[in-house]
């Protein structure tokens, strides 16, 4: 104000929560390689390598919606629906132990990547996928992931099913639709989600999840992760998710729910 220029007529572009306190003095507010509860709450949401990007929903150019890291990180995610029958070819140890391997390959990994060490091949797969905010320190959401799938193998013994199918179905898949069809209204309390793209990812965990159990369990256990999914931004979903709702479902057939 003691610049002359009023609230309407400024916009504000931040990428952590301290920026959020600037949204009380501008019209517009743009979270640019932002963290999720940054996110969550702006106008616009850019991930880019480049800040003029950040230019286009101040001057009413449409942006590029599609983002290919995106695109490759949520069909990885998709693809760790094939954890459950791994399961039960080869039991819930033995892929809770490759997990842990496998975490600890991208755990060396990103400890080198941010000391200028690329490892082959899985230094390639971070940077193709990894989020914009990501690849500027160490990305965390893979070894979230890992930690929340191997904790419901390890301790849920029927539930883990029901946290795989959600959190690859229900989250990867919505995220796949919201790159591919960024359309539709945001949810008031999330805008970094499409109500779409999650109604369509969580409708299609229900429909697999059904394959396991009743109708009624599948109905809760999906609302449970699309709670998660669109109102969690203090903690990493890919942990909260598989984990909660396995042991969501296993309160329920233990009759502990009802």
């Amino acid at each position: 104000s003691r610049l002359g220029v009023s609230k309407d007529e400024t916009v504000v572009i931040g990428d952590d929560h301290n920026n959020l306190q600037l949204q009380g003095i501008c019209r517009v507010f743009i979270a640019f390689n932002a963290e999720k509860s940054v996110a969550a709450k702006a106008d616009y949401v850019v991930e880019s390598d480049s800040l003029l990007d950040a230019v286009a929903p101040i001057i009413g150019v449409r942006q590029q919606r599609f983002d290919a890291n995106l695109l490759v990180r949520k069909t990885i995610h998709l693809a760790s629906l094939l954890l459950v029958p791994s399961v039960f070819l080869f039991g819930r140890q033995a892929v809770a132990i490759l997990l842990i391997l496998t975490a600890a390959i991208f755990t060396l990994e990103e400890y080198l990547r941010v000391n200028g060490v690329l490892m082959p091949v899985v230094s390639g797969i971070v940077r193709i996928a990894g989020r914009k905010s990501e690849l500027l320190g160490v990305s965390t959401a893979p070894l979230w992931l890992a930690l929340g799938v191997t904790t419901v193998l390890l301790l849920c013994k029927t539930g883990f099913v029901a946290g795989l199918i959600v959190v690859a179905l229900g989250d990867g898949l919505s995220g796949l639709i919201g790159c591919v069809l960024p359309i539709g209204p945001s949810f008031p309390f999330n805008r970094a989600k499409k109500v779409l793209s999650e109604t369509l990812g969580f409708a299609a965990a229900w429909a697999v999840l059904l394959l396991y159990t009743d109708p009624l369990t599948a109905i809760l256990c999906v609302t449970v992760g699309l709670i998660i999914d669109v109102w969690l931004t203090v903690m990493d979903d890919n942990l909260a998710i598989p984990v909660v709702v396995a042991f969501t479902y296993e309160l329920v057939k233990k009759g502990l729910l009802s």
